[in-house]
């Protein structure tokens, strides 16, 4: 991949993937980080890549996060001071999503299950289809259409709640 490539690359996905990544992990020291090593990654095998970029590289970062996240439960152990002092959600995305509907939609998507919130946001933000994100999550086609079914009624149940 040359350089026109990969600057056209990054300034189509690095939003999109970065507030992902902050979804992951709920840093955004770590976030940047995440999306430069997977932009890195982008640069060295894009080339090897088959298929749709975007969904290439939500899968890379995927996997790079929860190498690492495996990767430090070895070394690591967490205490609850540690944990109450991680920002909360509303703070991270506050700076990052500008748009009042946007930033209450993220943040009511984060209230859902596991999950259900990594579907819609593979949905929602990467526009990935039932097949892609099927591939990445590794739960059939069905099962995908199911649980998004679920999630969308989760979503607007925790909407309306909070218009309440």
């Amino acid at each position: 991949m040359n350089n026109t490539e990969l600057e056209k690359v990054y300034r189509l996905y690095y939003n999109s993937l970065y507030i992902y990544a902050l979804s992951l992990c709920k840093s955004e020291a770590k976030a940047k980080d995440l999306v430069q090593e997977t932009f890195l990654k982008a640069l060295l095998s894009l080339n090897s890549a088959d298929g749709n970029v975007k969904y290439w590289l939500v899968k890379v970062c995927r996997n790079i996060y929860f190498n690492e996240v495996k990767y430090q439960k070895r070394f690591i152990y967490v205490e609850e001071d540690i944990i109450n002092t991680i920002k909360s959600d509303e703070d991270v995305f506050k700076n990052v999503i500008k748009k009042d509907q946007k930033r209450e939609l993220m943040n009511n998507i984060l209230k859902l299950p596991c999950i259900q919130k990594d579907i819609l946001l593979y949905w929602i933000y990467f526009e990935l289809s039932d097949n892609e994100i099927s591939k990445i999550m590794n739960i059939s086609n069905q099962n995908i259409r199911q649980i998004k079914s679920r999630a969308k009624k989760n979503l607007m149940q925790i909407m309306e709640v909070d218009y309440e």
